[in-house]
């Protein structure tokens, strides 16, 4: 279950409820490039296994709300292995214009249908790199590897990740207490992301989890893997914003 991956005591600060919902949804939608219409050879990418959100309310009015995609990549004897495109994608995608449909002209059902993400966050996609248990797995930016990427489209090997100590890289347990407590800090901000609020609702709407016009999909493909969403709703107590 996507649950098991989180970690079963979170502290909250201030002082609030958790509560957390999650989904697993058999079809994940393949982002296609536009500009550049290819990268290392490759057209499409799936913008993440797991969609993680945080949603912060005091007195019932929301006042933080953020996103990030995780990339989960699984151990093996030459370490976790980084497909070139998926890498660039996530470093890079700033610069790259994206989108879902067959063709630029089909149905978006109301939403642009070109994507170009601006947010300043660089925890909009992340790697989730699984070991036997959360406190050795380990959660961070694609610029964290970026070092390992010798090779000019080639999949690289990321090893003796000895980073911990430094920005953009955390033990997965880590990482989940950040990005509930560190606000603004670790994944887009939806608040002041229109564009990237608005990619969120599609996949909340492919979840049920919000609803969907008629032919909004229409056009769309996917990947053969799916993806999870879990999210955190907190209730604080009253008490200055950290």
């Amino acid at each position: 279950m996507i649950t098991s991956t989180i970690p079963r005591s979170i502290q909250i600060f201030p002082r609030g409820t958790l509560s957390i919902k999650a989904k697993f949804v058999h079809q994940s939608p393949l982002a296609k490039f536009h500009h550049p219409n290819a990268i290392c050879n490759k057209t499409q990418v799936e913008l993440g296994d797991i969609l993680f959100v945080v949603k912060r309310k005091r007195s019932g009015q929301l006042f933080d709300h953020r996103s990030c995609f995780s990339q989960v990549k699984l151990s093996s004897p030459q370490g976790w292995m980084i497909t070139p495109h998926q890498f660039k994608f996530m470093s890079g995608f700033r610069d790259i214009q994206f989108y879902f449909s067959k063709t630029v002209g089909a149905l978006a059902g109301g939403h642009p249908n070109l994507w170009r993400l601006k947010t300043n966050s660089d925890w909009f996609q992340s790697f989730l790199l699984l070991q036997s248990s959360n406190q050795n797995s380990i959660s961070c930016t694609p610029e964290r590897i970026s070092n390992y990427y010798a090779q000019h489209c080639k999949p690289f090997h990321v090893t003796a990740l000895n980073l911990r100590k430094r920005g953009g890289i955390f033990n997965f347990d880590e990482f989940v207490y950040y990005f509930l407590n560190g606000s603004g800090r670790i994944g887009a901000n939806l608040k002041t992301g229109i564009e990237e609020k608005s990619l969120i609702e599609l996949f909340y709407k492919m979840a049920n989890w919000a609803i969907d016009p008629p032919h909004e999909f229409e056009g769309y493909e996917y990947g053969e893997r799916g993806f999870g969403i879990v999210e955190f709703t907190i209730l604080q107590e009253q008490g200055p914003e950290r």
